[in-house]
């Protein structure tokens, strides 16, 4: 982080809320502060998710953040906004007028709330160190302090691991176990340290959100564990191999006892901690996904979907809300099947607020429509149109220069997916730039951050209208990257959940193809 000193009064911090979320309703949100800098920044951002769906989740593909900039005018700057209908998960960040696409991080926000009536100051000193203030910023100092014991135990792990010397992966699997369930009990008593300082229901929305996290992290380590477990009992023609996994201290009746203690916390925090801090919590949506998998893993259910998963286990307002974040962050991704679930939701759901989130996705996901047929300029200056590419599929990468995410998925990922279709004339890659200035562009081009000059991409340009390109509108492309999938016929085939790691998009791309 650069050289900063802030102080941001959070004032006024009244949400309005559905009925049935347990929060009182309020009026506005009020963000003012002083900034002192020894760089060049004049512009404050602040970035902010309403709802019960939190920063990072799988859904927010499908669900945008709202976004202010306001300019520091004297180390001044102040935000007034209209009061959000939810809960809020925010983040802050400074930039610079002459650079809007690189923002400088105030602080690490994820997962950190604020409720009806939240006085917050918040101060970053040079050395980058929080503190919060006012009236609802215990939560902040909690999650703050969270953090600094949990690095304190990894910290301490990592020492033992290495004076220990464990050689074999069993022992370190092991210690690695007996540290999170350490890191558990000590992050509990921090939290009850809190109790008398926050309202209930941001200690039981902090609670849920902590123990979920740490059951995640365990159950996907009992679900890999059965994973090489299966491969080695399966591999009948190693002898052993087999001998190995039937003496191994993760066989499966270990693996099975730990799930099972596990469970006792996992039902603990159901019982002792109010819906309202369950279908709120930025994590509990999560870990109910990958309690799934690893209850299908176990054969404690039956081969379902986790649609059908959901709607058997849970009921009322928790059921809907997994239900809903579900079916935002996978529509378009499950193809045929989706259709019916998205289909029942809407007709079976209670609750107007997801309800009405799956009918905008339902709308903004445009699959099987006809995609708007644009006009571009390429790198010779030539116009493009999407109907020169009918009779093959599509694919659109939509990216600006300056945005890190798009560089790092482009250069991790992307690149290579377009090699893997190298000579595979079904398809064309279209690297569509939002630049307003085109030497910038060109430029991009050559540094191969974000895209290509190979012989299955044509490099693409709004002519500097960026976002404002008829193109960009038409296909509700809200970010960077975006992409967009098209098929033969011009109609869409898929318009988000395609930022997948390699093999899943290589796969997706193959499944498409072969249709």
């Amino acid at each position: 982080m650069k050289p900063i000193t802030i102080t941001l009064l959070l004032l006024s911090i009244c949400l309005k809320v559905f009925g049935q979320s347990g929060i009182t309703n309020g009026n506005t949100i009020s963000i003012s502060g002083q900034i002192e800098t020894h760089n060049h920044t004049d512009t404050v951002v602040l970035q902010y998710w309403e709802g019960d769906f939190s920063p990072g989740g799988s859904a927010y593909s499908s669900l945008p953040s709202k976004e202010i900039k306001t300019a520091v005018n004297g180390n001044l700057f102040e935000f007034i906004i209209e009061a959000p209908s939810e809960i809020v998960f925010f983040c802050l960040y400074t930039t610079e007028t002459n650079d809007l696409n690189n923002y400088e991080p105030l602080g690490d926000f994820l997962n950190c709330f604020l409720l009806p009536g939240d006085n917050i100051q918040i101060n970053i000193n040079e050395a980058g160190l929080i503190h919060y203030s006012g009236q609802g910023s215990e939560k902040l100092n909690l999650f703050n302090e969270l953090r600094r014991t949990l690095e304190h135990i990894q910290s301490d792990y990592f020492k033992m691991l290495k004076n220990k010397q464990l050689n074999n992966q069993e022992s370190r699997v092991v210690f690695a176990i007996i540290n999170k369930e350490r890191q558990y009990w000590n992050v509990r008593k921090l939290i009850q340290q809190y109790s008398t300082r926050l309202k209930p229901i941001e200690l039981q929305l902090v609670q849920v959100t902590v123990v979920s996290k740490f059951l995640e992290d365990q159950y996907r380590m009992i679900r890999s564990r059965l994973r090489v477990l299966n491969s080695q009992i399966q591999d009948l023609n190693n002898n052993d191999n087999y001998k190995k996994a039937e003496n191994s201290v993760f066989d499966d009746g270990f693996l099975r006892s730990l799930y099972s203690h596990y469970e006792s916390y996992f039902e603990e925090m159901i019982n002792e901690h109010s819906d309202v801090a369950i279908i709120n919590s930025p994590r509990f949506i999560e870990l109910v996904e990958t309690k799934y998998k690893i209850d299908l893993t176990l054969g404690l259910i039956s081969d379902i979907s986790y649609f059908d998963y959901v709607g058997n286990k849970y009921t009322g307002l928790l059921s809907e809300r997994l239900i809903t974040y579900y079916l935002l962050g996978r529509y378009n991704y499950l193809k045929s099947d989706v259709e019916k679930q998205l289909d029942s939701a809407i007709s079976s759901f209670e609750t107007d607020k997801y309800r009405d989130l799956l009918r905008e996705m339902k709308r903004f996901s445009n699959r099987g429509n006809l995609a708007y047929n644009f006009t571009l300029l390429n790198e010779q200056g030539k116009e493009i149109h999407l109907s020169d590419f009918k009779g093959k599929h599509v694919f659109i990468d939509y990216w600006f220069t300056g945005c890190s995410a798009c560089a790092s998925y482009y250069t991790n990922t992307f690149s290579k997916v377009i090699k893997a279709f190298e000579g595979n004339k079904d398809i064309i890659f279209l690297s569509i730039s939002a630049d307003k200035d085109r030497a910038v562009w060109e430029r991009s081009i050559k540094s191969g951050q974000y895209t290509s000059d190979g012989t299955n991409v044509v490099n693409l340009y709004t002519n500097g209208l960026g976002s404002k390109h008829p193109f960009v509108i038409a296909n509700k492309m809200t970010g960077a990257p975006s992409f967009l999938f098209i098929d033969p016929e011009s109609r869409i085939l898929q318009a988000n959940g395609l930022q997948l790691p390699y093999s899943e998009l290589v796969t997706l791309i193959k499944e498409y193809l072969n249709q």
